[in-house]
């Protein structure tokens, strides 16, 4: 009956994706599990609306995967003034909205005060603003709080809105949060043309597109939430469905086998941690830590759980970003270390329960929870599992006096800098803020690090700063590092051009990429 059923599903979306079809061949369609709840860029951090971000909207600056560095978009060009503290941009003068109305000075600014009064999504990466003074209708000054080296690596994740329409559509002061629930106000390269709340969404290109069309140029783009990965594979099968997302790694050597398939694998700039609630009894003891770190099998994590794809962690720091500490010590599985740090810290026969959060619909964290149920078992600890999704576990983790122990997590960086990166997960001005420094820890020292790196202009000293803090990280066993998760998404032959990029993660740059015939 469940196969029935998905079959059928499968053909309900194949004939409406056929019909589509007919209409324009040249359109990729996508399917991921998860819809997105809006069309709202300052949510665009999170990766189903980073998707739609991708394609409806664009930024100041883009980050370019290939060398890693930052090249103007939006902006023509921009320059660093006042010791870092100020930088003045000049936009692009041929800049059109999807309504038609003229990219100016005034949308940036709007653009920035709105994300910064809805203090939520990007909101963190640019809390250093102070404020945005328009010099002309393109020309602009960027104020900053401070000097902040990190500052340009966050503008790939602001996208610009269109402000007269957004004016336009505000209801009670809402900043048209409202309308950006079923609309977009971007000047990307394709535009909403249909949206099914919860079903699909699709772009259009969008004519008038600044930067201009090539001939080869996918012509739109759907996007399917389909949560059932049987489904999604069936469809890619069949040739109806161009890019799986969420493939399921297990069945990944079935669909290699298929010639009309492409497997695209990277290690992300994302890493997988287990993280320990210091301010919790006994996990407050570091050699607890020490021994829960050293009783994970780390290889079994990559060849089982992630079935031989990933990489190991080294720290906090995925070895896709600047400044990464290369030789971090690695901690090893095992298990008389493990045993003899319980001993020094008074527990050598375990005795103990931990309360493990993690998100039951991610096997990779199933298949963790179940290592680390055998491992910490060897050594008298009773793990109880608590499963949730993850806007449960996130508010778990913010809040300070919740029981869990131990969670299951990932190191999710907001954009492509190291300070970025690391600072809401191991800053103590970021403790029970956003929820992302789940175990509750902090160092004077790291917090000097933080705090000096962030104003240091010179990349070489900066770099320097940034290894040792991922050094003091490491030293203090908050969490154990165990993969850089991988990335991996599964296309039809057709689709040309695709490439991993850790400011985007998980989205898709369709604007350079092609479909072959």
């Amino acid at each position: 009956m469940k196969n029935l059923k998905i079959k059928l599903g499968a053909f309900i979306i194949s004939m409406a994706l056929t019909l589509t079809a007919s209409a324009n061949s040249n359109t990729i369609k996508i399917a991921h599990s998860e819809y997105a709840f809006s069309y709202d860029p300052v949510f665009c951090n999170w990766s189903d609306i980073g998707r739609i971000c991708a394609v409806a909207y664009d930024a100041l600056l883009k980050f370019e995967p290939t060398n890693k560095v930052l090249v103007p978009h939006l902006a023509k060009s921009y320059k660093k003034l006042d010791g870092g503290s100020k930088y003045r941009f000049i936009l692009n003068k041929n800049v059109t909205f999807h309504d038609g109305n003229k990219l100016k000075a005034q949308d940036v600014k709007y653009s920035f005060e709105r994300i910064m009064a809805i203090k939520d999504g990007v909101a963190n990466l640019i809390q250093d603003v102070r404020s945005i003074n328009v010099i002309d209708d393109h020309t602009f000054d960027i104020l900053l709080k401070r000097p902040t080296a990190a500052f340009l690596y966050s503008l790939p994740q602001i996208m610009i809105i269109n402000s007269k329409t957004a004016k336009k559509y505000e209801v009670d002061g809402d900043w048209a949060k409202k309308y950006l629930d079923d609309h977009d106000l971007g000047s990307g390269p394709y535009k909403l043309s249909l949206h099914l709340a919860e079903q699909r969404a699709e772009f259009k290109k969008y004519d008038n597109y600044w930067k201009g069309w090539r001939t080869d140029n996918i012509n739109g783009v759907t996007f399917l939430w389909i949560k059932d990965s049987a489904t999604q594979r069936l469809m890619l099968e069949k040739g109806d469905l161009d890019i799986m997302m969420e493939p399921v790694l297990s069945e990944l050597k079935d669909l290699k086998k298929n010639s009309n398939l492409q497997i695209h694998s990277t290690s992300s700039a994302v890493v997988f941690t287990i993280d320990f609630r210091v301010i919790r009894k006994p996990l407050d003891n570091i050699n607890v830590r020490k021994a829960l770190a050293h009783a994970i099998d780390y290889e079994y994590h990559l060849n089982v759980a992630l079935e031989g794809f990933g990489k190991r962690a080294k720290g906090p720091l995925s070895s896709q970003l600047m400044f990464f500490n290369d030789n971090l010590p690695l901690v090893d599985f095992d298990m008389k270390k493990a045993k003899q740090y319980l001993k020094e810290a008074g527990y050598p026969n375990g005795g103990f329960t931990l309360k493990v959060a993690y998100e039951s619909g991610q096997a990779e964290k199933q298949r963790a929870l179940e290592m680390i149920q055998q491992n910490w078992g060897l050594l008298g600890i009773k793990v109880e599992p608590v499963g949730t999704d993850w806007m449960g576990q996130d508010e778990m983790q913010k809040n300070k006096d919740s029981d869990i122990d131990v969670y299951l997590g990932y190191i999710w960086p907001a954009a492509a800098e190291t300070d970025i990166a690391l600072r809401t997960f191991y800053h103590s001005d970021y403790k029970g803020v956003f929820g992302d420094n789940a175990p509750f820890w902090s160092s004077d020292k790291v917090d000097q690090l933080f705090d000096s790196g962030i104003v240091e202009q010179n990349i070489n000293k900066r770099s320097e700063i940034y290894k040792n803090l991922q050094h003091e990280i490491v030293k203090g066993f908050s969490s154990a590092f165990v993969s850089e998760t991988p990335f991996v998404i599964v296309t039809n032959k057709r689709v040309v051009g695709y490439e991993y990029n850790p400011a985007h993660h998980q989205a898709i740059d369709v604007y350079n990429m092609t479909l072959s015939n």
